[in-house]
């Protein structure tokens, strides 16, 4: 096991969502008289700050108080205990330690004595006789033959927790419950437990449903697949809430018991708060009634961010499975910041090999407000900003950084070390921006990745909260080198949906130009409109020699005039016309052409200075019909074409455009030749 030598507390205070000040051993001491509240209440409420602790109590459960419980109710020697639990606490040296008990261990840890009273709740515990620069106490209950490891501990009981079935000694049947309410009676605090029956079947195993308020739809959702802890004194239990929030505790109690969300998902991940760097958050809501409570978390919660991060990281779980998009790592780490408006999806605690020169790393975390020189290497797989308070933007957020994740996986980490190695030298190189502008090695790695992140985190917050259509536009506002619009466009048009493009974003595909092709070449029926839209946002982006012109060449030996029906361009905006057609000639008498004349209609995807086209290839909705006049020289209509949209109209070879026949209702087919740019002279007439 590594052993890192240094941990600051200072970390954790300055990211925490406010800033907690540890009570001297003076300070950390109420007077009883002013605190008329004990453990035993129903009425305590969790306060945000510092567990207050009271007076050590007697354990019911030590082995001592257990046998002399038996031996009231058999022969002395007639039932002799075993020992089925140490009560134990740990001192970590370091935050290394302190994870290898937590995640190697699969220890359950509290930060405070388990056999006190709790004066005063809150959301963490911090022995006064430890330095505030330091790691407190740890405490727990390990199994008789648990192997301690070589991290300093304290066996503070020998005890007995009875199961829930009767004990069986020496021929006699001894009722647990009995037995454990005698052991309360010995220790001098049967004063907590309760003799009233019970009001409905299992009535003693704690169960509930526990919601957090969802600040767009003004309602309370589940909380799903978080940990609910429970315990009085040494005897414990854990469950998980499913997908409605509800959970149900599977061992019996007859006291009240204290109540804990523990933000270690069902699913594998965790989210750090109290402890920060190191230990999943708890959000402590005192003791309460065996029978189980339920709970509403609001903004004005400590625990609203960590439940609210939760939901939107267990969903986004389920949605790879529905979606067939790689999950991310099951034990993915998350840090909640609720002071800092940035996220990122750093990986570090994945990655096996890190490149990134540590100096830069460090720097830019100091920069950042975090003390990246004292942080070592342990730092979260997310970053999540909660600043917002705005479940559905800290929803994008968390899918926009978990599709980072989920990318992470596909790619691996030599990968990632130069994705990383590019967001710390665009900081190193201008502290103002996050991703440059394009012009630093490896940048085609962070283009396309961060065109996966915001698209999805868009995608991802639309069909949660909204809906998305062929004619719902990228919501995004940002301005940067790389244009999530792209996959945006992709997937609204149905061309592929997020299996499909996630499929292309293999580890050899580190810029913009190989992902088109990869695309491209993964979904050649598509690939037309695919690298249309991608040349739609930017000309680099542009393949010269699959773009064309629409033109209209006159093969009469007559004059002809060409029109678009006024209706359709009624919704264009002045100006915005290719240069080659906008004589207005065009809208209302007709544009002229002379025999062998020709007039370029529109340049594919689009012309060279972004007006517009006459054909959306992708969203041709949006402007359908189109209708194109054409008149002979005394101005009467002879030939009609419509474009509805009803048929791909270009492929690599040809397209084609479909005319109406003015007075016999015959089709006419006008076909455009690829290679050249120029409709095919004459039509093909269909019945």
């Amino acid at each position: 096991m590594r052993k890192q030598t240094t941990f600051l507390l200072a970390l954790i205070l300055s990211l925490s969502s406010c800033t907690h000040d540890f009570l001297s051993s003076e300070e950390n001491s109420v007077n009883e008289e002013e605190m008329e509240t004990k453990s035993g209440s129903t009425n305590m409420e969790p306060v945000s700050g510092i567990i207050v602790l009271g007076e050590r109590m007697t354990n019911p459960y030590s082995i001592e108080i257990m046998q002399e419980a038996a031996d009231s109710l058999l022969p002395e020697g007639a039932a002799t205990l075993a020992v089925t639990d140490l009560y134990v606490r740990f001192l970590p040296a370091d935050s290394v330690e302190l994870s290898y008990l937590l995640d190697e261990e699969g220890l359950e840890l509290f930060d405070y004595p388990m056999d006190y009273e709790i004066l005063q709740e809150g959301e963490y515990y911090h022995d006064p006789s430890i330095p505030e620069n330091e790691i407190t106490w740890q405490y727990t209950t390990v199994k008789p033959d648990y192997v301690f490891p070589d991290i300093q501990y304290e066996i503070i009981e020998y005890c007995h927790v009875p199961l829930d079935l009767p004990l069986t000694r020496s021929g006699n049947d001894i009722d647990a419950e009995q037995l454990e309410k005698i052991a309360y009676e010995i220790a001098g605090v049967d004063s907590l437990w309760e003799d009233t029956p019970t009001v409905r079947a299992s009535a003693e195993y704690p169960s509930g449903r526990f919601r957090v308020k969802d600040t767009k739809t003004s309602s309370y959702v589940p909380i799903k697949g978080v940990k609910v802890r429970v315990h009085n004194f040494i005897k414990w239990a854990t469950a998980y809430t499913d997908e409605n929030g509800d959970y149900v505790i599977n061992k019996k109690y007859r006291t009240n018991v204290h109540y804990a969300m523990v933000f270690k998902n069902s699913k594998g991940f965790k989210i750090w708060g109290n402890w920060a760097i190191i230990a999943a958050a708890n959000h402590n809501m005192g003791f309460q009634t065996r029978y189980g409570i339920s709970r509403d978390i609001d903004v004005d919660s400590d625990a609203w961010a960590w439940a609210t991060v939760n939901n939107a990281a267990w969903e986004y779980y389920g949605l790879c499975q529905t979606n067939g998009v790689t999950p991310p790592p099951s034990d993915l780490t998350i840090w909640c910041l609720s002071n800092r408006t940035w996220s990122s999806a750093i990986m570090i605690p994945h990655m096996s090999n890190v490149s990134v020169p540590s100096g830069l790393l460090f720097g830019m975390f100091d920069w950042l407000d975090i003390p990246g020189s004292i942080i070592g290497w342990f730092l979260p797989d997310l970053f999540i900003s909660t600043q917002s308070n705005d479940t559905e933007i800290v929803y994008r957020t968390v899918c926009h950084e978990m599709s980072h994740a989920s990318h992470y996986e596909q790619v691996g980490y030599n990968y990632w070390n130069r994705y990383i190695g590019y967001i710390v030298n665009c900081w190193a190189e201008d502290h103002s921006t996050t991703y440059g502008d394009g012009s630093m090695s490896d940048n085609g790695v962070c283009e396309v990745g961060e065109m996966w992140g915001y698209s999805m985190g868009y995608i991802h917050q639309y069909e949660k909260y909204y809906s998305i259509d062929n004619n719902t536009l990228y919501p995004g506002s940002e301005d940067y080198f790389f244009k999530p619009d792209v996959i945006w466009d992709i997937y609204r048009a149905e061309l592929l949906d997020k299996q499909q493009i996630f499929a292309a974003m293999t580890n050899n595909v580190d810029d913009v130009m190989e992902f088109r092709n990869k695309l491209s070449s993964l979904y050649p029926s598509e690939s037309t409109k695919i690298e249309m839209i991608f040349a739609e946002y930017d000309d680099n982006y542009d393949k010269a020699d699959k773009i064309g012109e629409w033109v209209f060449r006159n093969h009469t030996d007559q004059i002809i005039y060409i029109q678009v029906n006024r209706e359709w361009m009624d919704t264009i905006e002045e100006g915005s016309l290719p240069v080659t057609i906008s004589d207005r000639r065009f809208l209302n008498a007709g544009y002229p052409l002379l025999p062998r004349q020709s007039v370029t209609i529109a340049r594919l995807p689009y012309n060279n200075g972004k007006a517009f086209d006459i054909m959306d290839i992708v969203d041709v909705e949006e402007i359908a019909p189109v209708v194109f006049n054409v008149a002979n020289q005394n101005q009467l209509i002879i030939a009609r074409a419509i474009l509805d949209g009803s048929e791909v109209l270009f492929s690599e070879q040809y397209g084609e455009w479909t005319a109406s026949d003015f007075d016999s209702g015959k089709k006419r087919v006008w076909t455009f030749d690829y290679d050249y740019s120029v409709f095919i002279p004459g039509a093909t007439v269909l019945p």
